[in-house]
């Protein structure tokens, strides 16, 4: 998991980052091309965004470019979490 903020100052940057989880990682505060990079990769245009990415050196092919649908309407997070992984293993 890649946390890539929107806030507009570091003070706020470092309240929201804050209260994520250790283990997810976050783009800098001052990163500002990588998050912009970021943002148009995963067509982010709205807030949140949760997009799962391919791995490769350039990152520019999503696969899937917003999920937030799924988790939102599972409320039990097993359920969401089964039901990426089938939509992903169609992919």
């Amino acid at each position: 998991m890649v946390v890539v903020n929107c806030d507009r100052n570091e003070e706020d940057y470092l309240k929201h980052i804050s209260k994520m989880p250790l283990s997810w990682y976050n783009v800098p505060f001052e990163s500002t091309k990588a998050m912009e990079q970021l943002e148009d990769i995963a067509q982010a245009s709205s807030i949140p965004r949760v997009a799962i990415l391919k791995p490769s050196k350039s990152l520019t092919e999503p696969l899937m470019r917003d999920v937030k649908p799924i988790i939102l309407k599972n409320q039990n997070m097993e359920v969401a979490v089964k039901e990426l992984i089938e939509t992903l293993s169609t992919l």
